[in-house]
């Protein structure tokens, strides 16, 4: 962390470092603890992942999955940064089809109808005392071995008196992705 710190202050911007993660248990160094969704402690009983830590998606052939926590977060920049791996046999839907209407696909029926590109994973940041939302499509890696590491900023506006949903969506598909970390934590720049 100290080295995106430095080549973000060299580059002419700075970061807060993760102890100042919006996300409550971002490593999930205690299991599913403040996360929701569809999600489960890796090396559990429903596990089949053969993963040893972090937490484990499965994906569905014909829904999206999701996992989700309510955080506390002001307006303003942050870098989202997601570790993870995925099992070798790990597909996700082809079909345009999968990709439209996402955000009520994933469960999220009181937002406007989003849509996103086949193969991208969705990040949505709702404010749940007001109706207003942030979308963005996050284009992941699933073909590489071993940990793969997302690092991308977004900008949340926000009514800062107000609790903010984090949801991250995946596409149907089948295998597992197992997320070593999932941290949002403030930049400024």
């Amino acid at each position: 962390m100290k080295t995106l710190a430095l080549l973000l202050f060299l580059a002419g911007g700075s970061v807060v470092l993760a102890d100042d993660d919006a996300l409550q248990n971002g490593d999930f160094s205690d299991g599913i603890t403040h996360w929701e969704g569809d999600v489960h402690t890796a090396g559990s009983s429903s596990d089949d992942s053969n993963s040893t830590s972090g937490v484990v998606v499965s994906l569905r052939s014909g829904d999206w999955t999701k996992i989700s926590q309510i955080f506390e977060g002001k307006s303003g920049n942050y870098i989202l940064t997601i570790t993870y791996a995925t099992t070798p046999n790990l597909t996700v839907s082809d079909r345009d089809e999968d990709y439209k209407n996402t955000t009520q696909k994933m469960g999220l029926a009181g937002l406007p109808p989003e849509s996103t590109k086949v193969g991208d994973w969705v990040l949505i940041m709702v404010d749940t005392g007001i109706s207003r939302f942030n979308y963005w499509e996050i284009p992941p890696v699933l073909n590489g071995t071993g940990v793969q590491t997302i690092k991308t900023q977004v900008s949340l506006k926000s009514d800062d008196n107000h609790e903010k949903a984090f949801y991250l969506g995946f596409p149907p598909g089948s295998g597992t992705i197992n997320l070593q970390s999932v941290t949002l934590v403030p930049f400024a720049g």
